[in-house]
């Protein structure tokens, strides 16, 4: 196999695995927490969440690839950014259908920080089995 083909091929298989096995990573390592989108879901577009997980976790594994480190934050602060209403809103009954249950934090900081661990890790390896097989960029 040439040597570009290689590297594309391992590559391609570690972004699937970033993406799609690290999004049923993400979500089995919240079922065991306890920490289900179920409850915690009150309105918004129907698997949202995982789509945004995956694309954060392909973002992560190309900025780890180019060695974008700042791509990392932007994709985290953003993502945050977007959440800091949900992160702040406190249960407050005299808001119906406002209410987001104490666990949202735990949710998120548990799910974005086990995503960030996959996009982060697997790429390494990728890099080190290109590097082991003489194939390093």
């Amino acid at each position: 196999m040439p040597e570009t083909a290689w590297i594309v091929v391992v590559h391609g298989a570690g972004m699937l695995l970033t993406v799609f096995l690290g999004g049923w990573l993400v979500g089995f390592t919240l079922k065991r927490l306890r920490l289900g989108a179920d409850e915690l879901t009150e309105s918004g577009l129907y698997g949202a969440g995982r789509v945004i997980g995956q694309l954060e976790r392909f973002l992560i594994y190309l900025a780890v690839i180019a060695n974008a480190t700042t791509l990392i934050v932007v994709v985290i602060g953003a993502k945050t950014v977007v959440r800091f209403p949900e992160l702040t809103r406190r249960n407050d009954s005299s808001q119906p259908g406002e209410d987001r249950p104490a666990s949202f934090v735990e949710y998120y900081l548990v799910g974005t920080l086990a995503s960030l661990a996959i996009g982060v890790t697997v790429p390494l390896l990728v890099q080190l089995v290109l590097h082991v097989t003489g194939f390093a960029l």
